[in-house]
C-alpha cells in the first residue's frame, strides 16, 4: 500500500525512491522472463524463484521496525 513517500510491504516500509519501477510494465515481463514474478496487467505475482532471489539488496531497501 502506498503513502505518499513510501510503500508498505508486509510489515516492511520501502522509500518511493527505491521502487520507481513498479508501474513500468517493462520492469514486470523482463522480471517474468527471468522466472520471477508472473505479470499480469494489473498485477504481479512473486513466483517461488521470486520469493527465493537475493537482490543483496534487502537490508539497504526493507526497513522494519517494532511499534
Amino acid at each position: 500500500m502506498a503513502h505518499g513517500d513510501h510503500i508498505h510491504i508486509g510489515e516492511a516500509v520501502v522509500a518511493s525512491h527505491d521502487a520507481t519501477g513498479l508501474r513500468n510494465p517493462a520492469v514486470w515481463i523482463a522480471l517474468e522472463r527471468k522466472g520471477l514474478v508472473r505479470y499480469f496487467s494489473d498485477c504481479a505475482v512473486l513466483t517461488p524463484l521470486g520469493i527465493g532471489y537475493d537482490t543483496g539488496l534487502r537490508n539497504a531497501i526493507l526497513h522494519v521496525h517494532s511499534h
